[in-house]
């Protein structure tokens, strides 16, 4: 009991950005580090460059990036355990379109799709022979100074031969 009750507190770290896996799918890349709080700073950068195009004329380039901080607060819920509530600082810095999340070491990169997003973040967790498995997947809208929307996922956490599903549901505000 207390080994699944130590993976599932990993799991959420996984699902709230901690872990140390690193994995690509398609249009989403995520990577990890050592577990830890991210911070971040808010606010607007912008930077811009000239290009030379020889005898046709010059062209000029900028890109704008904003920061929002704020939390992922995110319940695990497995049959016949208690649930787990657990909150983790994000980081979110959208880019023109690219957006990149980031939270306890793990930064995971999506796209802009108008003003709305959506970061699947995978999960693989192995501790003392229990192994955890599945998608978190996390909706962003933009609004304003304001990114905010739903965390949901679900997986298997492996137990000897017993599988046991586990569901987290939560939600994420940042603001810049």
């Amino acid at each position: 009991m207390k080994k699944l009750s130590a993976i599932l507190l990993a799991l959420v770290l996984v699902a709230c950005g901690g872990g140390s896996d690193t994995s690509s799918d398609g249009g989403t890349e995520t990577t990890a580090g050592a577990a830890g709080t991210t911070g971040g700073t808010s606010g607007t950068s912008s930077t811009s460059s000239s290009v030379s195009g020889g005898s046709s004329g010059s062209a000029s380039l900028s890109a704008t990036s904003t920061n929002y901080t704020g939390t992922m607060n995110v319940t695990l819920s497995a049959p016949g355990f208690s649930d787990r509530n657990e909150t983790a600082p994000i980081t979110i810095v959208i880019s023109g379109s690219d957006v990149t999340l980031t939270g306890e070491g793990r930064t995971v990169k999506t796209k802009l799709n108008g003003n709305t997003f959506t970061a699947d973040i995978p999960i693989s967790e192995t501790d003392d022979g229990v192994t955890c498995s599945g998608i978190a997947t996390v909706n962003g809208t933009v609004n304003g100074n304001t990114i905010s929307g739903p965390v949901t996922g679900s997986g298997t956490c492996r137990v000897g031969t017993q599988d046991i599903p586990v569901t987290v549901t939560g939600n994420f505000k940042a603001t810049s």
